[in-house]
C-alpha cells in the first residue's frame, strides 16, 4: 500500500452508514493529474496555492479575467482527500479534468443535495 494523507482534525461526530466502496480508475495509477479552474475571488487562487501545498501543482494564467488554471499532481491514494478539499473552495473552483473526478463530485455534491431535502 501507498502512504497516503487522512486529515482527521475536523471530524466532529461519526455514524454508521450505508456501505460505500467507490474507486476511481486513477486509483490505479502512481500520480493523478486535476485540472481546475480557480477564480481570484477574495484571494482565491493565493488560498488554493496554499491549501494544496502538499502536492506538486503547477498554475497558469487564463484568457479570461480573474481565472487561473491550476494542475495538482495527486498520488492515487490521496485522490478522495483531494475532491473533499476542493469541494470546500465551493463556486471558486471548478475541475475540468478527468472526468471521473468531475462525476465523483457531482455524485457526492447530490448527495449532500439529498441530505438536505
Amino acid at each position: 500500500m501507498q502512504p497516503f494523507t487522512l486529515n482527521l482534525a475536523k471530524i466532529l461526530d461519526v455514524g454508521l452508514g450505508d456501505l460505500m466502496v467507490r474507486e476511481l480508475p486513477e486509483h490505479g495509477m502512481e500520480a493523478v493529474v486535476v485540472r481546475c479552474h480557480v477564480v481570484n475571488h477574495r484571494n482565491a487562487v493565493d488560498r488554493a496555492l496554499i491549501h494544496f501545498a502538499d502536492y506538486k501543482k503547477k498554475a497558469f494564467r487564463t484568457e479570461r479575467e480573474n481565472v487561473f488554471e491550476l494542475e495538482i499532481y495527486c498520488p492515487r491514494g490521496d485522490l478522495t482527500e483531494l475532491v473533499i478539499q476542493i469541494l470546500s473552495f465551493g463556486p471558486m473552483m471548478q475541475v475540468l479534468a478527468p472526468d471521473s473526478v468531475v462525476g465523483e463530485m457531482k455524485w457526492r455534491l447530490g448527495k449532500q443535495l439529498n441530505l438536505q431535502n
